[in-house]
Parts: C-alpha cells; structure tokens; sequence
C-alpha cells in the first residue's frame, strides 16, 4: 500500500519512522507545514503528487481546525484518510465530509478508534463467533485525562459498539462537570444506549486529571467476558462454567491500525461507523440538554 504523511514540520521524522516498520506499507511522500500553509499553493501541488503516485491512504496527524479543507481534496481525489476527531468546526461539515467519502467509495478512520486495542479485538471476536449468545446488558467504564474533549472520546466508543453490537435507537444521557481547582475539574457521563436488538449498552465516560482505566463486562445468554484494565489477567471470558484468562502481547494501538491498513479485508468498516456514531453523539448531548430519552436520527 502507498500511502502519504501530512503533518506540522515538528511531527514528521517520528511519524515517517513510525510507518517504516511495516513492510507492506511504503510512504509515498511527505507534507509538513506551519499553521495556515496546510491550504496554500504547495498542498495543491502535493494533490497532484499523490495522484501521479496512486497514494491510497494519508496519514493526516494534526488537529488544525482548518483541516476540513484537506479532506475535502483528499475525498475528492478517491484518497482514504487517517486521522483524529474532530475533522471539522461543525457537526454540519463533519456530516458532508463523511457523506462525500461514502460517495466516492473512500474511508475517514479516526485515529482514536478502540477498534485495534488488544482487549477490545478480543471482546469482538468472542461478541461475532457467538461465544456469549444473544445481548444482554452491556457495561463499559472509561476514565480518560481530561484534556481528551468529550466528543472525541465519545465517539470512538460509539464506533465500536455500533461494529459490535449493532444499530442504536434510543439514547438516554446525563452529564455533571465539577472545578475541583483552578486548573482540575472533572466531567462524567452516564450514557445508556437501547439498541435495535433492544438490548442495552450502559456507557459511563469520566474526563479528569488521574490515571487512566478501561472496564467492561458483556453479557449474553450463553455466558459473560469482563474486563478491567488494572488487573494482571485483565480478560475474563466464562461460559458453560469454564473460565479462560488471556491478553495478547500487544500494547500500541497504531500497531493494529497499520496491519489493517495493510491487509484491507480486516478493516471491514469505513466512514458509515463515524456517521453513525455522530448521530449517537447528537442524540446524546440532546438528551443531556432535555432530561429525557432521544431517538437515534436515521438516514
């Protein structure tokens, strides 16, 4: 796969390292720039060099908030993009960059998906193989530090839920944010989700300057997996009274984003899951808004 770095002058040398690692991948070429030179004359010369060497994918690694105008050129010219939420100033925007990708047949990946973290890949195989039977109620926890926005953490939970469990109609949300100092303040959402199954997914999402954690425990009518990240042998999967202890030896997220990057029948899903997600987002900041439930927006 050809595929192409577009990044601050400051990021580049670590990231063109970082791809270098993988054999099925060759960095094609190279963009670095300084605040508003990522929409000057030397991007547009940039386009025309990706076409005339086929780059499939970019790695855009930057958090501008002018970078709505590289999507649209990217999509425009039938190229996937790699990057982190948000991609856009307004939810608006978001929704035709991510339409336009659907279009032309080309994926927006947000670089803080869960998809690739070890415990989650193995919460999904165990969730598509049928190990735990049909839904139940799903419980997951996330404390992150709080200079991660909200929608951005939001939304990568979002994403794999919909991959793992399915369509989501109804939301239900209430959020408490605290200054605890003048420069710590903590901000938690409780977030439950009524799927289209009508089973449910229990969220709660916790933004505040400590360590971090991760716990999850999925339920079926055939048995139960558990997970929590502080602990030594932090999956647990049980069902017909066995239990089976396993964590694979994998701890960078990226490292499974490249390998499906590189091998294209993994990464099954494209930009529909953002979209998807975004409207679980809407709904649940609606919630929040009206005290009440709030419908899933549909196409």
């Amino acid at each position: 796969m050809q595929i192409a770095i577009m990044t601050e002058a400051e990021n580049l040398e670590s990231l063109r390292d970082y791809w270098s690692h993988y054999k099925e991948i060759q960095v094609a070429e190279t963009f670095s720039f300084q605040g508003e030179e990522s929409s000057t004359q030397p991007l547009q010369e940039f386009i025309l060099t990706l076409r005339s060497k086929r780059v499939q994918l970019v790695d855009l690694y930057t958090l501008d908030i002018n970078k709505e105008k590289v999507l649209h050129a990217l999509i425009d010219e039938e190229i996937s993009v790699l990057t982190s939420y948000p991609i856009a100033e307004t939810e608006a925007e978001i929704q035709s960059i991510l339409q336009k990708a659907i279009k032309n047949g080309v994926k927006v990946i947000n670089r803080d998906t869960v998809h690739f973290l070890p415990e989650r890949r193995q919460a999904q195989l165990e969730v598509q193989k049928g190990s735990l039977g049909n839904p139940g109620v799903q419980r997951f926890s996330v404390r992150k530090k709080s200079t991660h926005a909200f929608d951005r953490l939001a939304i990568g939970q979002f994403e794999w839920i919909l991959e793992t469990f399915g369509a989501v109609k109804r939301v239900m949300a209430k959020q408490v944010r605290k200054d605890l100092t003048e420069e710590q303040s903590i901000e938690y959402h409780s977030i439950s989700l009524r799927l289209e199954n009508d089973s449910f997914v229990h969220l709660d999402l916790c933004l505040i300057d400590s360590k971090e954690m991760q716990s999850f425990e999925l339920t079926g009518n055939k048995g139960m997996l558990s997970f929590h990240s502080e602990n030594a042998s932090p999956i647990r999967v049980s069902h017909m009274g066995e239990l089976n202890d396993s964590r694979e030896n994998v701890n960078r997220e990226l490292s499974y984003l490249a390998l499906a990057i590189s091998k294209e029948q993994i990464m099954s899903y494209q930009s529909e899951s953002m979209l998807h997600a975004l409207r679980i987002l809407e709904a649940a900041k609606e919630s929040v808004r009206l005290s009440q439930p709030i419908e899933v927006r549909g196409e």
